[in-house]
């Protein structure tokens, strides 16, 4: 396929996709998993994104944002992504994309070497926000600043199925709580809904401490 062939959301739309799984989806142009693209808006929540591939060098095989648009991730795990472009992970591209992360993991993407698993196309563009959230290999605490001490590794830190493992594992260690993303979600204009305070498999996130989609 060309472009988008797992979910598109365009032009001016509103995408809220909870305890959602899009995986293996292939194609030769932008936004091979998610492409939020000409002012549209996205909010995922518990979302597990892996394998998807793009063959173009356009970039963004897990999510990809185009011509200003606003996305939310929390509590999602974005991973095993690949693209030849940049941002394996997530990609903005064209004007002012605002990308906010939460509780979320996004690493082990494949993108081109001079690039990363979360990547913008303009060089004056604003870093995205995130907070309590593994990127690569950095992990953020709640206020957004790096936690030089922690490292993330995604070939020893995720299991075959991107659960978390390993007992020095950050994205284990420095997540948000179900009481921290009851308080996030209400920021909303709209309050997320309840499934914010769990994990994909309606796990409660009561007194846990972990990134992604799935407590431990």
């Amino acid at each position: 396929k060309g472009t988008a062939s797992g979910v598109h959301a365009f032009p001016n739309a509103e995408l809220y996709m909870y305890n959602s799984k899009i995986q293996d989806n292939s194609n030769s142009s932008f936004g091979a998993g998610i492409y939020v693209r000409q002012s549209s808006k996205a909010i995922l929540v518990n979302c597990l994104i892996t394998g998807n591939v793009t063959t173009s060098a356009n970039g963004g095989g897990g999510l990809m944002m185009y011509d200003n648009c606003v996305a939310d991730v929390i509590s999602c795990t974005i991973a095993a992504n690949g693209t030849p472009g940049p941002g394996g992970g997530i990609f903005r591209r064209q004007n002012t994309n605002t990308l906010r992360i939460f509780n979320s993991v996004i690493s082990g993407n494949s993108q081109r070497a001079s690039s990363s698993d979360v990547d913008t196309y303009e060089a004056t563009a604003a870093a995205p926000v995130s907070k309590n959230s593994v990127l690569a290999t950095k992990a953020f605490d709640s206020s957004g600043t790096e936690i030089s001490a922690a490292i993330f590794n995604p070939s020893t830190m995720f299991d075959a199925g991107f659960h978390l493992v390993g007992a020095a594992n950050p994205a284990l260690q420095y997540g948000m709580d179900a009481a921290q993303l009851k308080s996030l979600s209400q920021t909303f204009n709209h309050a997320l809904g309840a499934e914010v305070e769990n994990d994909i498999d309606g796990k409660s996130r009561s007194g846990k401490t972990t990134m992604g989609v799935w407590v431990q």
